[in-house]
């Protein structure tokens, strides 16, 4: 039996299922708007072991994927969905990673309007924005 495997798994079954859990993980941290050094801080370890996790080099326990869940805001479910199925790699994208966490943080302060009437302003708002620039030809996805 090869090392880090149990009996009837296949050859490196949980070394996938480590990488598609850092997989999750990543993205999950991005959507967030988190850097790896501040997530490592809301959960006490290093910089490095994020990483690590991330990557599928570390093994995660459950009180640490429990940890991991609520600084993200997700269950610890989410860091299974998908286990199985062939993933694409991580793509380590300086732009997606800041549109990533420029729509979370949009989102977060859309959520955080308490008055319904105002939010459906803002959408209205967001919509007609969207429609302008459409109609200029500019694609949306490059407004500063």
């Amino acid at each position: 039996m090869a090392a880090g495997t149990g009996a009837g798994d296949p050859p490196d079954a949980r070394g996938t299922l480590e990488r598609h859990i850092g997989r999750q993980l990543h993205r999950q941290r991005l959507a967030f708007g988190l850097s790896c050094a501040q997530l490592a801080a809301a959960i006490g370890v290093t910089l490095q072991q994020v990483r690590n996790y991330e990557r599928g080099i570390n093994r995660l326990n459950a009180a640490r994927l429990y940890e991991l869940a609520s600084a993200l805001g997700v269950e610890v479910g989410y860091f299974f969905e998908g286990a199985g199925e062939s993933a694409p790699p991580i793509v380590e994208d300086a732009e997606v990673a800041a549109q990533q966490a420029e729509t979370m943080e949009l989102l977060r302060a859309y959520a955080g309007i308490p008055d319904r009437a105002v939010r459906h302003r803002v959408l209205g708002l967001l919509r007609q924005l969207a429609d302008a620039e459409e109609l200029e030809g500019r694609p949306i996805s490059k407004i500063d």
